[in-house]
C-alpha cells in the first residue's frame, strides 16, 4: 500500500496537482498508519468510533494540505 500511495503522491507533486514540496515517501506512511489505526479502533469502540466521518476528516486536511 505504501509503494502505490508513494506512487500516488509522486505523481500528484510531479503533475501539479499536490504541492511540489511534499515528501511522498513520508505521506504515504502516514497515510498507511492512519489507515490501520483507525481501523483497529473502530471494533475496539463500535459505538463511539464514526469511521466514515474519522475517514472525511482525515482526508479533507489532507487534501487542504496538499492543495499547491
Amino acid at each position: 500500500m505504501r509503494t502505490h500511495l508513494t506512487s500516488l503522491f509522486t505523481r500528484a507533486a510531479t503533475d501539479g496537482s499536490a504541492r511540489p514540496d511534499v515528501d511522498p515517501a513520508t505521506l504515504a506512511t502516514e497515510v498507511a498508519a492512519f489507515l490501520e489505526g483507525a481501523h483497529l479502533l473502530r471494533p475496539l469502540d463500535p459505538d463511539q468510533v464514526d469511521l466514515p466521518a474519522v475517514h472525511r476528516g482525515c482526508f479533507e486536511g489532507l487534501t487542504a494540505h496538499l492543495r499547491p
